[in-house]
């Protein structure tokens, strides 16, 4: 039975060594070059109409119209099981009104469905429509992919000071938003 797991072990072995022996060997593959740069500026339009645009700044990011307070970004779905975020943000809003609450749809939508989702939640907050893809925009914030819902919070400079994404209790959320209040307020004194 010893017998029968040494030379487990030693087959094991060997078939690793000869794994590492090939990488070795095998040559450097070189990276593509880019051939199309990331933009930094999206546009879309809020649910009033009016045009946005958000920017990625070496800083951070800077939402046009909003300046000198933090910002919680929220990126969602139309789709009903996105519901509960937009009741979160709407209470996270009413708690905090030193921050601009925005949130961001994952790809443009039609005018109706809109229409159709500010009547049955009536948000409070900015809800930003994107003219086009947001693939670029989802590259530049260094996300693989969306796993929504998504949320940034900014401070008030455009700097990140932290991300989530999935599930996220309110409480959590409701702690950092006044943990970088708390800072802000202390910095200012």
């Amino acid at each position: 039975m010893a017998l029968k797991y040494a030379l487990i072990l030693l087959l094991l072995s060997l078939s690793a060594c000869s794994d590492q022996h090939k990488k070795k060997e095998s040559p450097p593959q070189e990276v593509a070059p880019k051939t199309k740069e990331v933009p930094t500026t999206w546009e879309f339009v809020d649910q009033k109409g009016q045009a946005s645009v958000l920017k990625h700044t070496p800083k951070g990011l800077e939402l046009q119209g909003v300046s000198n307070q933090p910002i919680f970004i929220l990126f969602l779905s139309l789709e009903p099981k996105f519901v509960p975020y937009s009741a979160l943000l709407k209470h996270l809003q009413s708690n905090f009104k030193g921050v601009s609450f925005v949130a961001v749809l994952d790809k443009p939508y039609k005018q109706e469905a809109i229409d159709a989702y500010l009547k049955a939640h009536t948000p409070k907050f900015t809800l930003l429509n994107p003219k086009d893809n947001l693939d670029s925009l989802r590259v530049s914030l260094g996300c693989a992919q969306w796993k929504l819902p998504y949320f940034f919070l900014y401070k008030s400079d455009g700097t990140l000071y932290q991300s989530y994404h999935g599930a996220v209790v309110e409480e959590m959320l409701a702690k950092d938003i006044q943990d970088l209040l708390s800072t802000n307020t202390t910095k200012k004194e």
